[in-house]
């Protein structure tokens, strides 16, 4: 393996990523309509980069499936599957929209944890060679006895994983999988019966260390040497053949890839039976975090007790920070800055711009659609544009129709290429 902080893989990346994203919506600002009051853009060159040096952290023969909830749009799909990554479903719905995609069934990792009878029988006349992990062993008993698709079993290890608590999926209370902790004789004959030949994890969201991975697969692999010795004293051929490691690793900042190469790291040291496996991963935020920035127009600017900025953008796009995090918390998860309806850039901090302090809210018809408060911005006038960037994971992909407002246009930059991805639409 090489470590993807070495020379070639973060070096073409702008050193202030704010005013990447505010030259690329600059270049791409006169094509915009008057309806056009934000855009949503996708950055190819971060993707890239960031897509390089996850493959750098592990080895070759790790087969990679990007969460299609993070970043669903169609285009989006098609690029990842274009560049040799697979994709994982958390619906039947983003399993068609994989297909559409252009995706084979064995590009494919399908992971709802309420999948029908229906659907279970739909994948298996339809995808042939498909992963479906199942979340427990009741959906296990509704798979077919020969499934054309390859069977696994999403197991909750039960680790400490220090992520938030709305995106922590190991507790002992976990909706997520057949818990660690469940009779482990009665959880292998299920495995044996069912014909399971991969075991799934996934810990959470925005896991701060790798600690809880390395412990979590440590768990797998023990479980797996279980069910398969099980198997052996029975003469049943049949082996655990896939570890599915899942995702959950918080996104770092744009050109860091440390804790990404030191999961790969500390995988091939203190889990080298990983890799007598075929391994899967199944990350989303990690990937597409710094890939995403969005601009929005101000549309007013009010005088109250903090200047209030009223933009295009709120609990619509940003509904997990809106919703969940009571309001950005500013300069830290994202970056700002301006483009002046004149055209010039600025930056806060930079020298000679004038700056002040202002809530930035959003257009929404209920209190708490407040992007940020007291938020030090390059002074804003009507028909400025507030550039945000970081927003490429789970923006888009929950997108609110609180109020019907129309999904802004989507426009991927490569280089000095705008490619449009999609047109402003109504949601729905």
């Amino acid at each position: 393996m090489t470590g993807p902080s070495e020379p070639g893989i973060a070096a073409e990346l702008v050193s202030d990523p704010r005013r990447a994203a505010a030259d690329s919506f600059r270049r791409i600002r006169s094509t915009l309509g008057e309806r056009d009051t934000s855009v949503i853009g996708v950055d190819l060159d971060a993707l890239r980069c960031r897509l390089a040096a996850l493959r750098a952290a592990f080895p070759e023969s790790v087969r990679h499936a990007v969460a299609i909830k993070t970043m669903p749009h169609p285009k989006m799909l098609a690029h990842l599957l274009a560049q040799g990554f697979g994709l994982e479903a958390a619906s039947l719905e983003e399993v068609m929209l994989a297909l559409d995609a252009g995706a084979r069934p064995s590009d494919l990792i399908f992971d709802s944890p309420a999948k029908t009878r229906a659907e279970i029988a739909w994948c298996d006349a339809h995808c042939p060679g498909m992963l479906l992990n199942a979340n427990s062993l009741t959906e296990l008993r509704r798979y077919p006895e020969a499934p054309s698709f390859q069977v696994g079993l999403r197991i909750n290890p039960e680790v400490v994983t220090g992520a938030p608590a709305a995106y922590d999926v190991s507790t002992g209370r976990s909706k997520f999988g057949v818990p660690a902790s469940h009779p482990q004789s009665e959880l292998v004959s299920a495995s044996v019966a069912a014909g399971v030949t991969a075991l799934h994890m996934h810990i959470g969201s925005q896991v701060p260390t790798c600690d809880a991975h390395i412990d979590g697969v440590g768990r797998l692999l023990s479980l797996a040497s279980v069910i398969d010795r099980a198997r052996a004293a029975t003469g049943d051929p049949r082996r655990i053949t896939t570890i599915d490691i899942g995702g959950g690793v918080r996104a770092e900042a744009p050109g860091v890839f440390d804790l990404m190469a030191s999961y790969g790291e500390r995988l091939a040291s203190e889990r080298e039976a990983l890799f007598g496996y075929e391994v899967r991963t199944e990350f989303g935020q990690w990937i597409h975090t710094d890939a995403g920035w969005v601009a929005t127009r101000v549309e007013t600017v009010e005088d109250r007790a903090v200047p209030m900025a009223f933009v295009h953008l709120g609990a619509d796009f940003f509904m997990r920070d809106v919703y969940r995090d009571s309001g950005v918390p500013a300069g830290v998860k994202y970056g700002f800055g301006v483009v002046k309806h004149d055209g010039r850039v600025l930056i806060a901090g930079a020298p000679a711009v004038e700056t002040q302090t202002y809530d930035v809210v959003g257009p929404l018809c209920f209190a708490g659609d407040v992007l940020a408060r007291d938020l030090t911005l390059p002074v804003l006038e009507e028909g400025d544009w507030l550039v945000i960037v970081g927003t490429g994971a789970n923006t888009l992909g929950l997108w609110s129709s609180h109020c019907s407002r129309a999904v802004p246009m989507v426009v991927a930059m490569e280089g000095e290429r705008a490619d449009v991805w999609s047109l402003r639409r109504l949601p729905g």
